[in-house]
């Protein structure tokens, strides 16, 4: 192999990729150009562009996979604080934008968590339908089962709170 040496080069025409001043320059000669779309012969440097492209697109196809990994993962933790009358997609939305905040992330799952525990350590949930009303909560149940069918996009929670306030009367009706 010949090697050139005390060269002063002030221009390189005619290649395939970038320029890069500490790069190794190989000559060669090709009858034909490869056709298009077909992938370049063995030991062929392979067009930067094409590279770049290739990369990207998997770069994009990894991005939107970890998104949906993350939307699956926040909408798990904000079902979890549904009860506490927050809309699980809409709340997994806000917590995906904390993440990157995790010392406000952190306070906002504490305070949740610190409300479910209230809920769950005043038992009100576990008296509903003990008081006697239980004929006007199963009526109003009845009239959230319709909601829900004419607006599927409705929590159960959103559709008991619109049947609450479309039959007021209903709460405290008689078994």
């Amino acid at each position: 192999m010949t090697k050139l040496t005390e060269l002063q080069i002030d221009e390189v025409s005619l290649v395939d990729a970038g320029a890069n001043p500490l790069a190794n320059v190989m000559l060669f000669k090709r009858k034909t150009s490869p056709a298009p779309n077909q992938p370049p012969a063995p030991n062929q440097p392979v067009p930067l562009e094409k590279a770049q492209a290739t990369v990207e697109r998997l770069i994009a196809t990894l991005q939107t996979h970890v998104d949906k990994i993350e939307d699956a993962e926040a909408l798990a933790v904000a079902k979890k604080y549904e009860i506490l009358g927050h809309d699980a997609k809409e709340l997994a939305k806000q917590l995906k934008e904390l993440k990157p905040f995790p010392q406000l992330y952190g306070s906002l799952i504490k305070s949740f968590d610190a409300a479910l525990a209230a809920i769950n350590k005043s038992q009100a949930f576990e008296e509903i339908g003990k008081s006697g009303y239980g004929s006007g909560v199963s009526k109003i149940e009845e009239v959230a089962k319709q909601i829900l069918k004419r607006k599927p996009t409705l929590t159960w929670r959103q559709a008991l709170d619109k049947a609450y306030l479309a039959h007021p009367e209903l709460q405290f009706e008689e078994a």
